[in-house]
């Protein structure tokens, strides 16, 4: 009896490839990722100005997340840091912001609550709503809180759905419940 163990091994590979590949693709999440661009810090009346511009990745789908009821948070930490030679840089000022947005089920709104949950606008479509929060214009304080030197501006950006249970959360430990993120963005500031 003669055995082709060419064939064979080819075909193992062949097998073990698309299983793994198939495997993958079910754990695959779909992206609801951003970008932060345009990303620029002022003194505007003494004050602490910055600016920066989001595009979002797949509005549709983020729609579509937000038409089914679920809140989709936009979670964005803002610090400014001290930057030293020898040791870590030194945290100066630290801002955090959280955008959620949600559908009222009742009257077909969109809404958009800030993190203060002062400010809340209502959008009749959801296109309106991301228009308004391309540009995010934040006032970090009085520049006399800072003195003279070289600074790090870091944001922290990530999307999660709000609503997983804090129990489920601790059985799956080692699932990453965020949507998208975290991502890292870093500028460099000479005061």
């Amino acid at each position: 009896m003669y055995f082709n163990f060419k064939n064979i091994s080819k075909n193992i590979f062949t097998n073990s490839s698309i299983l793994i590949i198939f495997i993958s693709l079910l754990f695959l999440k779909p992206c609801y990722g951003f970008d932060i661009y345009d990303l620029s810090i002022d003194n505007l009346g003494n004050k602490i100005n910055l600016e920066f511009e989001i595009n979002l990745h797949e509005k549709n789908i983020i729609k579509q997340v937000v038409d089914d009821g679920k809140k989709i948070v936009m979670n964005f930490s803002i610090k400014i840091k001290k930057k030293r030679t020898f040791l870590w840089n030194k945290e100066v000022i630290s801002y955090p912001l959280e955008l959620e947005i949600y559908k009222d089920m009742i009257r077909g709104n969109y809404v958009l609550k800030t993190s203060n949950h002062k400010n809340k606008k209502i959008y009749r479509n959801f296109l309106s709503l991301c228009n308004d929060i391309k540009k995010i214009q934040i006032n970090l304080g009085s520049w006399k809180k800072i003195e003279r030197g070289q600074y790090v501006l870091l944001i922290e950006s990530k999307i999660f759905a709000k609503g997983v249970p804090n129990w489920l959360k601790d059985i799956l430990f080692f699932w990453n419940f965020n949507l998208s993120g975290p991502y890292y963005f870093e500028m460099e500031i000479n005061y």
